[in-house]
């Protein structure tokens, strides 16, 4: 009575299987790229934000000690991006700043706000006060992205 056909695609061939696989692998090896460049990027944005941090610390620490700041060019808080954050032997002011002298204090702050600084990647920093009491304070860093060292500087009166 009724005839019965085979049927001739009963599945996918093996080129069917390879070229699938190939577009996969593609599009994988794709998705990681953009992974990579993100990741990079993102921690160039960690980096930024940190330095504007550490900037904005240096302000808060010398208007916590505004007298010593407010010294201008004679501060203690000025400082050159090629003086590393050397031992300190002082006082622990951030203990009891009661027994801690202005210049102290700000020899102090110094000295841990510029070993913050040295954790970021060739980071280096300068503290500028002139005699209308502007303080300028700038933060560099090497950034990895395109190997460029990278500046904040903040600018504010004292």
């Amino acid at each position: 009575m009724g005839a019965t056909r085979l049927s001739r695609n009963k599945g996918f061939t093996l080129l069917e299987i390879l070229v699938a696989l190939l577009v996969l692998s593609i599009g994988l090896l794709g998705l990681a790229g953009l992974q990579t460049f993100s990741l990079r990027n993102n921690h160039s944005a960690l980096l930024r934000s940190q330095a504007v941090v550490l900037a904005y610390d240096a302000l808060d620490r010398m208007r916590s000690n505004r007298d010593q700041a407010m010294r201008g060019d004679f501060s203690d808080y000025n400082t050159e991006f090629d003086e590393p954050s050397a031992d300190y032997s002082g006082p622990d002011c951030a203990l009891d700043s009661s027994n801690c002298t202005s210049s102290q204090m700000a020899t102090y702050d110094l000295w841990a706000w510029k070993a913050d600084v040295e954790r970021l990647p060739a980071g280096a920093a300068r503290i500028s006060i002139d005699a209308n009491n502007k303080a300028t304070v700038q933060v560099l860093w090497s950034d990895a992205r395109d190997n460029n060292t990278l500046t904040v500087a903040v600018e504010t009166l004292l």
